[in-house]
């Protein structure tokens, strides 16, 4: 769990199983998805949606390739860093937790006006596997 912007951000992965509802038990309220959403057929959980809805989450959907970027504007951000700054729980997952969630969440730091390298050291404090390729990074990064 990381504080931004007055906030609170966790990174987990794909939430199979009752993960929807420890998410919701854990103080999170909104839940952004950066899965496709065959990833999230092969897993099982076609039924995505409905698992969090039923756990009492908001949620937001950014599907992003495994390794990859977002393609072009991403308002979905602009919308879950003002969850942060109003004092919200925000959970992102990806499959593994790691390079899109650690992508975001690096981006959501960096919003919140942190450093680069302070804020991607103190987000691989918390989950050393954020952020995979060097693209994420630089992506993350971007102004």
């Amino acid at each position: 769990m990381l504080e931004v912007a007055g906030g609170r951000l966790s990174l987990s992965p794909l939430p199979v199983g009752e993960g929807a509802e420890a998410l919701a038990a854990a103080g999170a309220g909104w839940l952004l998805s950066l899965t496709e959403p065959e990833e999230e057929r092969r897993r099982g959980l076609a039924d995505l949606d409905a698992r969090v809805a039923r756990a009492g989450l908001r949620h937001l959907r950014l599907p992003i390739r495994d390794y990859d970027v977002p393609e072009g504007p991403v308002p979905v951000l602009a919308e879950a860093f003002e969850h942060l700054r109003g004092g919200g729980h925000l959970a992102l997952h990806c499959m593994g937790g790691c390079g899109r969630s650690g992508m975001i969440a690096l981006r959501l730091m960096r919003m919140a006006g942190e450093e680069s390298a302070a804020a991607l050291a103190r987000l691989r404090e918390v989950r050393p596997c954020a952020i995979e390729t060097a693209a994420q990074l630089d992506w993350a990064l971007a102004d």
